[in-house]
């Protein structure tokens, strides 16, 4: 993990107070990296602020793009040739139905060669978290159904999208998940911004949830379901959820 001491600031720290009271134009080399030798010190600087900074945003990045390219698929093949399937995981036994969707979502991660192992708990809960074997940085996310007839609805999905964020904090990482499985023929909108790459993310705090929606509900072809209900759920409902869960666990 990126931690202060590997960058030598407790060193900074002793020489803080010598680096603000002066002023001279070499300060920062003479005081803050103990050398009065330019050359000398921005070396210091590379090795102890550049480089570690650099390869902790590379692998982070890449643990990043790697799990969402791979949970982008997994939403192509299921919405394109596996919906009555999954669906049926689901109809089957509805009350363990998150669980049996959750793991077929991880057998398709581990297939595809995203090698993990599961942590079962955090500080606020029981997460879907899967640490990356080879790295420190956990795929910190949560799974939910969308199923308003059968009582999951916009209110589960704006607690999943808190419990996503505070995973973020529980294990001080930047980036979190939440996957939706739509085993309903509404629609489920999310008003939240997207990059480029068409997936909506929440950004609050240097923390981002992406939201990945899998749409399950095959019953019917686009004629006969004729234009499905939508329920949206806006930015400022995500943001209320997180204060609220935030000051009730304060």
């Amino acid at each position: 993990m990126f931690r202060g001491d590997d960058l030598g600031w407790d060193k900074q720290s002793r020489t803080g107070r010598a680096f603000s009271s002066q002023n001279r134009d070499n300060g920062f080399y003479s005081h803050a990296l103990g050398s009065g030798d330019f050359r000398e010190a921005a070396a210091i600087y590379k090795d102890w602020y550049v480089e570690p900074l650099f390869d902790y945003l590379d692998e982070t990045l890449d643990d990043a793009n790697i799990v969402l390219a791979l949970l982008m698929r997994y939403k192509q093949k299921v919405e394109c040739y596996r919906k009555s399937d999954v669906l049926k995981l689901y109809e089957d036994d509805t009350t363990r139905g998150e669980t049996n969707l959750k793991w077929h979502m991880f057998e398709f991660l581990f297939d595809q060669g995203l090698p993990f192992h599961i942590e079962p708990t955090s500080a606020t809960g029981e997460p879907d978290i899967v640490f990356l074997n080879g790295t420190d940085h956990p795929f910190a996310g949560e799974v939910k159904i969308f199923d308003p007839e059968g009582g999951k609805g916009a209110t589960d999905i704006k607690k999943g999208f808190s419990q996503t964020y505070r995973y973020c904090l529980d294990y001080n990482e930047p980036l979190g998940y939440l996957i939706v499985f739509n085993v309903s023929k509404k629609q489920l909108s999310v008003k939240i911004p997207s990059k480029p790459d068409g997936i909506p993310r929440f950004e609050l705090n240097h923390k981002t949830v992406f939201f990945v929606v899998i749409n399950l509900y095959s019953k019917g072809t686009a004629s006969t379901l004729g234009i499905a209900e939508t329920v949206t759920i806006t930015e400022a409902e995500l943001v209320r959820e997180v204060e609220e869960s935030t000051q009730a666990n304060s």
